[in-house]
Parts: C-alpha cells; structure tokens; sequence
C-alpha cells in the first residue's frame, strides 16, 4: 500500500484528531525511515526488512516526541530518532 492510498484510509477512520495527525505524520515520513534503513543496511549483514521494521518503531516514537517549537523540520528530527 503505497503513502497516499494509506493516508486516504486514514482519514475515514474514526479516531481522535491528534491521533489521526499523527498517524498522518508517520505515513508522510515512511521515507525517511527508508533511507535509513538503507544507509544501515550497508554497513552490515542484517537483513533490510529487519532494518526497516526498527526504523519505522524509531519514527514513531519520534513522531510522538517531537516538538515544533525547537525550529526543527520533522524529518532531521525523525533522522536522528530511527
């Protein structure tokens, strides 16, 4: 399922607004947990899926620390979190 059809499922769900946000949040920086896990994937032998099932918990618990009142943008934020 690619970004935009998740997010498109996303929004009919009931949920609360600040867990729809965040949820919106994670799936628009899916990438950035991508790249790292393709940067780690190089250094050694662990297998990219493992790699990237660990980024993408990164990104979420990133998501949920991030404040936007330090001037940060999400994603250098999320970099270093996953």
């Amino acid at each position: 399922m690619n970004a935009s059809k998740a997010i498109r499922h996303e929004t009919r769900r009931a949920l609360p607004l600040s867990i729809r946000r965040r949820n919106r949040t994670i799936l628009e920086n899916l990438g950035v947990a991508g790249m790292i896990a393709s940067r780690q994937a190089k250094r050694g032998p662990e297998y990219r899926d493992d790699l990237q099932q660990e980024a993408a918990i990164g990104l979420i618990r990133g998501v949920e620390r991030f404040t936007p009142d330090r001037g940060y943008r999400i994603s250098t934020y999320l970099a270093s979190c996953a």
